[in-house]
């Protein structure tokens, strides 16, 4: 990409990005301040002055009044695809990227490029390929459940459990959603997909002894093999958690023992 670096006026940038959601007026004022006193990084702007990248620096420039800023600008004529691309990467490990947008994006790429498998489409972004079908997930739901994600109520991984739910189910898995956690999102949404199934055999008292000779346990009332699975990836998430928090085996045990009884 031909390129040079030079200052460009403010109040000429133009704009289409894929992020619709640039931060509270007082996040915006708090950039400009900092970019007032010295811009680290320049913007990216194309030859006719449309913002491929540092949106959020351009509104917080015009904010705090500041008329010029350092830009690379780039001689190639770049299609809309190509921006969006480049957008894309340049903003998908930031934090402040909302689920919706990237998901929007994901979409646009996905439209660009509609040979391509899931595969080549997360190795040229540079993500997990598992990202891509969570991400496009939201355009196999109903309505309701894109305008709960766009408004942030519910989170990528809910809505990627109620997609795989007929849409005459999903009504009731977004309510859930909206009151619960994504993992009891889950466990009601197996129940949608395994309705025509015959009732779960179900045990007070699920072993499983492994090849290494380890024996993975859970008790409890009534548990079906869905909710040994449920129950092994909460002990999961719960056991990596006590390890990052450098806590030993037996002083978790009594850790959780004691959640439990107060939960009870």
């Amino acid at each position: 990409m031909p390129h040079k670096l030079s200052t460009v006026q403010v109040e000429n940038l133009l704009f289409n990005n894929i992020r619709k959601e640039f931060g509270s007026p007082d996040d915006l004022r708090q950039l400009g301040e900092s970019v007032k006193r010295r811009q680290i990084h320049p913007i990216i702007v194309r030859g006719d002055g449309l913002v491929i990248d540092g949106e959020r620096r351009v509104r917080a420039a015009r904010m705090a009044g500041i008329k010029e800023l350092l830009a690379i600008v780039t001689d190639d004529t770049l299609t809309e695809a190509q921006i969006r691309e480049i957008q894309f990467v340049s903003a998908f490990h930031r934090a402040d990227l909302t689920a919706w947008d990237k998901a929007q994006a994901m979409a646009g790429i996905k439209a660009d490029h509609a040979d391509w498998s899931n595969r080549q489409l997360a190795d040229y972004l540079a993500i997990d390929a598992s990202m891509v079908p969570r991400l496009l997930a939201v355009f196999a739901c109903i309505p309701q459940v894109a305008e709960a994600m766009k408004a942030g109520a519910i989170g990528l991984k809910a809505v990627y459990e109620i997609s795989k739910v007929e849409h005459s189910g999903q009504a009731e898995l977004l309510a859930k959603a909206l009151n619960g956690s994504a993992d009891a999102v889950a466990r009601e949404g197996r129940k949608h997909r395994n309705g025509a199934v015959a009732p779960a055999v179900r045990l007070t008292r699920i072993r499983c002894e492994l090849s290494t000779g380890v024996q993975v346990v859970a008790s409890g009332e009534a548990l079906s093999l869905d909710d040994y699975i449920d129950s092994l990836a909460d002990a999961l998430k719960e056991a990596k958690k006590a390890r990052d928090q450098g806590l030993d085996a037996k002083t978790w045990v009594s850790v959780m023992r004691d959640k439990a009884r107060n939960a009870g």
